[in-house]
């Protein structure tokens, strides 16, 4: 984007773990997801939970190197343990089939939810974590007419996916 290739693009954030932001870049915020564990049926008897309830557990997680893996790290150190990272995968319909086989805990955000597989159950966190959904766009660019545009079309699609946009940017 910062070299005119792009008119825009998506930026994910998660709220203990901001992207660096380039002031040559602006941002509108298109949703704001939750983000729960999911956990084998039954591991969990409760509605909701916290990090340090799942210590214990192996954890399926993204890779370090991604946005997501740094994230699901921190909120776990934040809660006073480092996860045992038995398996790393990049995307959430692997990591829920492998909590399905009970091969261990993972993170997943509202978007995750319809890839969940039977043999998952979903647990809200009692440590907040969220992710916000952007898009980013030069500040240049902004003057052009479409851009409002297909911002709005964007909000209304994940609007329509029970997401939105009002909590602010982390």
């Amino acid at each position: 984007m910062r070299d005119g290739e792009l008119d825009l693009s998506f930026v994910i954030d998660y709220s203990n773990y901001p992207m660096t932001w380039d002031k040559g870049l602006e941002r509108a915020v298109i949703a704001v997801e939750r983000v729960y564990a999911a956990v084998p049926a039954g591991a969990v008897p409760a509605a909701s939970v916290m990090l340090s309830e799942l210590a214990e557990h192996p954890w399926i997680v993204s890779p370090a190197r991604s946005h997501f893996g740094q994230a699901a790290r921190l909120a776990c150190q934040s809660a006073g343990f480092e996860p045992r990272i038995d398996h790393e995968v990049e995307e959430q319909a692997t990591a829920m089939a492998m909590v399905a086989a009970g091969l261990g805990v993972t993170l997943v955000t509202d978007l995750g939810l319809a890839l969940r597989p039977p043999g998952v159950d979903i647990v809200a966190l009692g440590d907040a974590l969220t992710r916000t959904v952007s898009l980013a766009y030069r500040t240049t660019t902004a003057r052009r007419a479409a851009l409002p545009l297909v911002i709005e079309a964007v909000r209304t699609a994940a609007a329509q996916k029970g997401l939105g946009a009002d909590a602010p940017i982390p």
